[in-house]
């Protein structure tokens, strides 16, 4: 289609497997990088934060917000997320009082906790009682948490993060 500048997809990764979403969004950050405005729909919102300079949310037809994912999300606290191998019964349940939330996946147990100093204070104590730190990162509100929470749903209702759960 010769070389246009700008390309309008809908719903471009929709209904797609893993190896046909990755195929199609390398095809768009490539036209993207070529210099092409690329503009698509997708109720996928994760692929927006992953490929869009700058987004538009439609809430019954009407353009709720738009900017960049850091303009529309990036304001929020961070949360902590802290992963630890070997945690013992007493630790989790002495931590679980501070976490927003708690899960244990295997040998790992994740906690999310609302502030630095509550997450630096359980590292201490993970570490003190013996186990093995495996993650501590910020966790910023993902873009489809920032819609839920403007359309009146809870981080509960969504799950605060990829493990689900709840304490």
């Amino acid at each position: 289609v010769n070389e246009p500048r700008l390309v309008i997809l809908d719903e471009p990764m929709s209904g797609l497997d893993p190896v046909g979403r990755r195929q199609v969004r390398r095809a768009i950050l490539s036209l993207k990088e070529r210099g092409l405005t690329v503009f698509f729909s997708s109720h996928i919102l994760s692929d927006m934060e992953m490929i869009c300079d700058r987004i538009g949310l439609l809430m019954g037809g009407k353009l709720s917000a738009a900017g960049t994912v850091d303009e529309l999300v990036g304001n929020q606290e961070a949360q902590i997320e802290v992963a630890a191998e070997n945690v013992s019964e007493s630790c989790r349940k002495e931590l679980s009082v501070k976490a927003q939330s708690v899960v244990d996946q295997g040998k790992v147990t994740y906690f999310v906790f609302e502030n630095g100093s509550d997450a630096e204070e359980a590292v201490a104590k993970l570490m003190a009682q013996g186990a093995h730190l495996t993650l501590f990162r910020p966790a910023r509100e993902s873009l489809e948490e920032y819609f839920m929470r403007t359309t009146g749903q809870s981080r509960a209702d969504i799950g605060a993060w990829s493990g689900g759960g709840d304490k």
